[in-house]
């Protein structure tokens, strides 16, 4: 819908993130606007948040730079020395916030010139999830953890299928030649709990269990990607929920310390390309020692985020691991993973070797890095608090990717660079977006990982009006 306002010393593009699923909010777009007026002003309330301080305007339609001042369903308040006395020509702006102050709503602080204000309906991408659970044997055994989290997470994935697509699958193997790894459950889809629901009651303990965690997010990565392409232009960002609560293997019962690396290598092509990882855990005694040391959790939630982590207990795991390499390169999958992570060394690179070893030998699957990541796995033995924190990420979920297709507004492909991208009141780098059609912009790098953090709320976009296609 496309509605007229007060002139605006932005073009803003403005979502808000609630704790219901996706950030939504409006679109404002100004255009032709005149720059600020400058000279002293005063204070005024504030019902919807536009400012004016220490400038003036006698016509009312160019609040002052800085300060407070008022505006109540359109109207912008006055100031004790200078006024603000311009109106709104449609009240369907009072869930439209423009400004500093007011209710913590914040004006980009550039004077440019823009032209007459227009709204548009701002509609984000969905998210798609893919629950990924553990189904080894050490989940049946005992506390039958398999049985309580079952029944603690199907009524959160109940009450979000409006609002994420879901999609469900487990994984095991009985052994290497059987190690079938994710049996899908339920097709990826918005309202699909009934499939999900029929699918995960379907599920029991089947033979030795055994934990093919890298292969299980392989196959998971691959039909998520799938469903991404299928998508096409409507695509959200795209997430695998893994639930484990065991050192990872082959099928073979091997050193649980080569497929830890082996999953942290996939876990880190999968962010690379488009799908990350959350990572819950649960605190399973039989852990290996040196991955529990090594907070191992931690590590692959850093690894599924696309980070690299620091892991040093138990292993000196760098940019050179001869002990590393001694452990596993006699298995075919660390192998295979090294490679497709970049890490396979060149033979002329090996030979012969310093005493000291040789850095561009012996390196791991995964990609490390002594700074480490910051990404953190939730960590516990209550299904219920593991519930109660999945239902906590899942709502806090954010897109990069923002949607204009419903509007009547298109970014002209040739203006794209006049642009300019806040969040949380930070103006981002040209490097960190990108429109990837005239209708869809995506934050990229540092300002996605910014927007990405739960209690990151603002998010600006401004455009001059020669910019726009306003249909």
């Amino acid at each position: 819908m496309l509605t007229s306002r007060t002139p605006s010393a932005r073009s803003l593009f403005r979502a808000l993130a609630y704790p219901s699923l996706a950030a939504f909010g409006i679109i404002a777009l100004a255009c032709g606007a005149s720059k600020p007026s400058s000279g002293p002003g005063g204070d005024g309330s504030s019902d919807h948040g536009s400012d004016s301080s220490d400038g003036s305007s006698s016509d009312g339609q160019n609040p002052g730079v800085g300060g407070n001042s008022s505006a109540s369903d359109g109207n912008q308040g006055t100031g004790s020395n200078g006024s603000g006395a311009g109106s709104s020509d449609d009240e369907d702006f009072d869930d439209l916030i423009i400004g500093g102050g007011g209710k913590g709503t914040y004006v980009p602080p550039e004077e440019e010139e823009f032209c007459d204000s227009v709204a548009v309906s701002f509609v984000p991408k969905t998210p798609t999830v893919y629950v990924l659970v553990d189904r080894s044997k050490s989940m049946f055994e005992a506390t039958d953890f398999w049985g309580k989290l079952k029944t603690a997470v199907l009524p959160v994935l109940q009450e979000l299928q409006d609002d994420v697509r879901l999609g469900f699958g487990a994984y095991t193997g009985t052994s290497n030649a059987m190690c079938e790894g994710l049996t899908p459950g339920a097709p990826i889809g918005l309202n699909n709990y009934s499939a999900i629901e029929t699918a995960y009651n379907a599920l029991s303990w089947e033979g030795s269990g055994e934990t093919p965690t890298p292969q299980a997010i392989e196959q998971a990565r691959d039909l998520l990607l799938q469903d991404r392409a299928a998508m096409g232009a409507s695509a959200g960002d795209y997430y695998i929920l893994l639930v484990t609560d065991g050192d990872p293997d082959f099928c073979d019962n091997p050193n649980p310390i080569c497929p830890a690396d082996v999953l942290v290598a996939t876990l880190q092509q999968t962010a690379a390309q488009g799908v990350r990882t959350l990572v819950f855990g649960i605190d399973n005694p039989s852990l290996n020692d040196d991955l529990r040391a090594a907070g191992i959790f931690d590590v692959y939630a850093q690894a599924g985020w696309g980070q690299e982590p620091d892991w040093v207990d138990g292993l000196e795991v760098g940019n050179y691991n001869g002990k590393l390499d001694g452990q596993c390169k006699g298995t075919p999958e660390w192998l295979a993973a090294r490679t497709a992570n970049g890490n396979a060394p060149a033979a002329a690179d090996c030979s012969p070797q310093p005493a000291e070893g040789n850095p561009a030998c012996f390196l791991p699957a995964g990609k490390y890095s002594a700074a480490g990541g910051t990404q953190k796995a939730f960590l516990n033995t209550d299904p219920a608090a593991l519930a109660a924190e999945i239902r906590s990420r899942l709502e806090a979920l954010k897109s990069c990717i923002f949607d204009l297709s419903h509007s009547n507004v298109e970014v002209k492909e040739d203006k794209v660079a006049t642009g300019q991208i806040y969040v949380n009141e930070e103006l981002i780098p040209s490097t960190d977006w990108r429109m990837n059609d005239p209708t869809t912009l995506e934050l990229l790098g540092n300002a996605c990982e910014t927007w990405l953090k739960p209690e990151v709320t603002e998010f600006f976009a401004g455009f001059p009006c020669d910019a726009l296609i306003i249909k």
